[in-house]
């Protein structure tokens, strides 16, 4: 006989405050239809496919998977107006709850309902899910591909993986990881070369990703489909480093306590060898060099981001002051003990994730948080003081966008 476990009090008000907290992010966003921000192109572009108008708008920079889908459900229930597809969005968005929940109980079951309930109020993420915008979806698919790859289900890991590049194709990279990541555990788990080879043979989905994403490339003689997408977004240059910069700084933003409790393990690292401070003075070097706020976008004030990065680099001295929380977080990730031998790379892959984009959007960072949410480990007590921190600061910007106060 199965025995179900009753769940305990503190969990049935999780439970409450997360739907509680999903309804209210739902009907908040939907005080008014005027679009915000993104969502102007990702919903004409929706609406053109359910008029059978197959022509790309014009500042689209993804594939347009998302929104072939979304107007197939508009087209099938005969609606297209923003309030039924900011629905749908939501709906959607609401898959990637069970399927993170199975992957963090993949990875470890203790940590895994706390790490959903961060997850939901993922603090720049919680305020997405009602918007019509692709990022979360793309999730989605992601931690779908994760799922598969730890199951050893490589075919579907790399069918998702692959699919999540229809969605937004910088994924590239996260699908490049999870390759690796599976060649290494068929490796691990094989004796010999021909045991190797018949179950590479399962990675043949990740082939075929490949494949397209390169038909894709060549293409659109580049990563993104309009020229205006290529000047404005996809910018190769030192002053790309900026989102490095700024993915280390959230990183010591929302995981402070964790980070407060590593600096034993940073000052062992400075301890063990001279190289490692030498280290370092190139990087803060470097990084005065390079760290610049020169994109037209990153610079109104209306954006919370914005106001961070407009401050930091109106004076040297303000630079440098930035670049404390910048090393702490790198230092922080870099001694983070993980879960799996697989899972220790993922600091370099989030570089290579967020390097591409010139323009400095917290959104391009969304996938590396969710990864190193899932693959680290904390003490419970941390943990616990995490989540609560992250529901408090969601529901602040939640309500912030829903309000026009800002916009993340």
């Amino acid at each position: 006989m199965i025995r179900i476990r009753k769940p305990s009090k503190g969990t049935i008000v999780l439970i409450i405050l997360i739907a509680a907290g999903l309804i209210a992010n739902y009907f908040l966003i939907n005080q008014s239809t005027v679009l915000r921000i993104d969502e102007n192109y990702h919903y004409d572009q929706i609406l053109r496919f359910v008029s059978h108008n197959y022509t790309l708008h014009p500042e689209l920079t993804m594939m347009p998977g998302y929104h072939f889908v979304m107007s197939l459900i508009a087209q099938i229930i005969g609606l297209s107006n923003i309030p039924f597809i900011r629905f749908m969005a939501f709906i959607i968005n609401l898959g990637s709850i069970p399927i993170f929940y199975l992957v963090a109980k993949t990875i470890d079951s203790k940590s895994a309902f706390r790490k959903t309930v961060c997850f939901v109020f993922f603090p720049v993420m919680f305020p997405y899910f009602a918007l019509i915008y692709t990022d979360i979806t793309s999730i989605t698919f992601v931690l779908l591909g994760l799922l598969f790859m730890l199951r050893k289900r490589y075919i579907l890991s790399g069918l998702f993986t692959t699919l999540s590049m229809g969605i937004r194709q910088n994924n590239i990279v996260i699908f490049t990881y999870f390759f690796l990541a599976s060649i290494y555990e068929i490796r691990k788990n094989t004796k010999s070369k021909d045991h190797f080879l018949t179950y590479a043979r399962s990675l043949w989905t990740y082939a075929i990703g490949f494949i397209l994403f390169g038909v894709f490339a060549l293409v659109t003689k580049g990563f993104v489909l309009s020229s205006y997408a290529r000047q404005v977004y996809f910018h190769i240059s030192p002053s790309n480093m900026g989102n490095v910069y700024f993915f280390f700084f959230v990183i010591f933003v929302l995981f402070i306590f964790e980070n407060l409790q590593r600096l034993p393990d940073i000052i062992k690292l400075f301890k063990r060898s001279l190289l490692v401070i030498l280290l370092i003075l190139f990087v803060f070097a470097v990084y005065m060099v390079t760290f610049t706020n020169d994109h037209p976008f990153n610079q109104a004030f209306w954006y919370l981001r914005n106001r961070v990065l407009v401050w930091a680099v109106s004076t040297w001295y303000f630079k440098l002051i930035f670049f404390l929380p910048v090393l702490y977080g790198a230092l922080s990730m870099l001694v983070t003990k993980m879960h799996r031998k697989i899972f220790y790379p993922l600091i370099v892959f989030a570089v290579l994730y967020v390097f591409p984009s010139w323009m400095i959007e917290i959104r391009y960072h969304f996938i590396p948080l969710i990864l190193y949410l899932l693959f680290k480990k904390e003490t419970p007590r941390l943990g616990w003081i995490t989540t609560g921190y992250f529901i408090v600061l969601g529901l602040f910007f939640m309500y912030g966008l829903a309000n026009w106060w800002f916009f993340l």
